[in-house]
């Protein structure tokens, strides 16, 4: 499936799964044998990286002052498209859920 396309599915999925008040989905790139970060906060709890990727590995490293940075490697040589999920506390009182959804383009 072409990079086009797959933005293309992704969109449509954000734009119908966004209407559930507990999860989020987004799409990051990044390209092969290269690290993707991502940042985020979550305050006053620590998030969680809550369902594993497949095709790689995440990690959470704590930045202090309630940020973090998830960050992807993508196992050696692996091109294709591969998901995990995490957890945030989001104010005023509960955890939010996110499905990264993440293609890892040649390099």
């Amino acid at each position: 499936m072409n990079v086009s396309l797959r933005h293309f599915i992704a969109f449509w999925f954000l734009l119908f799964s966004s209407f559930s008040l507990y999860s989020q989905a987004i799409v990051l790139e990044t390209y092969q044998n290269t690290s993707l970060v991502h940042n985020f906060s979550s305050s006053p709890f620590a998030p969680q990286i809550t369902e594993k990727p497949e095709n790689g590995s995440a990690r959470l490293l704590n930045l202090g002052n309630g940020q973090y940075d998830l960050v992807y490697d993508p196992g050696a040589g692996f091109i294709g498209a591969d998901e995990l999920e995490y957890s945030y506390w989001a104010p005023p009182s509960d955890y939010k859920r996110v499905t990264v959804y993440i293609n890892v383009l040649p390099s």
